[in-house]
């Protein structure tokens, strides 16, 4: 499937075996990875048309539909990476996606299982979409504006829905080489075979086994995401 902005939701095999040679130990990834984004990206909408007395279910099917739409960008931004060799980046932006993942997790987790009313639905939604950590921003007096939650409490309610080490587990591993931690700031060096000096370059980062990396996480991260989804969609029609 390619998007709107044209680009495309696929890996580009040719590029990989020029990284990489041998793709067998990664292709089942990288197929299931296009699968379940290509399932994702058909669920968005570009415009949503909404009453002339606003319900709440238009408020929440339009933050649920922004969320698609930066979760696909993640994703799109992560296959560029990907094809270009640049497993940092895209470590990054996994990290990212999960996060994402993990938020509507976390809503699933209040409004489905919790079945509160209009006003506490309202609440959560706005605590989940509309957090801040910015002072001012919250200090204006807009209502819908709220302290931001924690990506862990987002992490350990996805983990609550899917099963212990589901997700908070993977993410805070994925931490360590994104942080300026030991891991991530060594993928780039190696020493040289004599040992005599090292030598630096992203050529040394980008191996199956990080790509292999970036992929399960992926893969882990965009099944949350659908199984969450499954779960609003079933609440917002109940309103």
């Amino acid at each position: 499937m390619v998007p709107r902005s044209g680009l495309s939701l696929k890996f580009e095999r040719g590029n990989l075996r020029g990284l990489l040679g041998d793709l067998s130990k990664v292709e089942p990834w990288l197929r299931d990875v296009e699968e379940v984004l290509s399932r994702i990206a058909n669920l968005r909408r570009e415009s949503i048309f909404v009453s002339k007395k606003r319900t709440q279910k238009d408020g929440i099917d339009g933050l649920l539909n922004s969320v698609l739409h930066r979760s696909i960008e993640l994703s799109q931004g992560i296959i560029i990476c990907v094809n270009a060799g640049c497993i940092g980046s895209t470590l990054c932006l996994v990290r990212a996606h999960m996060e994402v993942a993990a938020q509507l997790m976390w809503l699933a987790h209040e409004l489905f299982l919790r079945d509160g009313s209009p006003t506490e639905t309202r609440k959560s939604v706005l605590q989940a979409f509309l957090g801040t950590r910015d002072v001012e921003l919250k200090n204006e007096g807009e209502p819908w504006f709220s302290t931001a939650i924690n990506v862990l409490t987002f992490m350990d309610a996805a983990d609550t829905l899917l099963g212990k080490g589901s997700l908070r587990k993977p993410y805070e591993s994925l931490c360590e080489l994104v942080h300026p931690n030991a891991e991530a700031n060594l993928l780039y060096a190696r020493v040289m075979k004599n040992k005599r000096g090292s030598v630096f370059g992203t050529t040394f980062a980008f191996s199956n086994h990080m790509l292999t990396t970036a992929l399960l996480n992926l893969r882990r991260s965009l099944r949350a995401f659908e199984a969450a989804w499954e779960i609003l969609q079933s609440k917002v029609r109940s309103l």
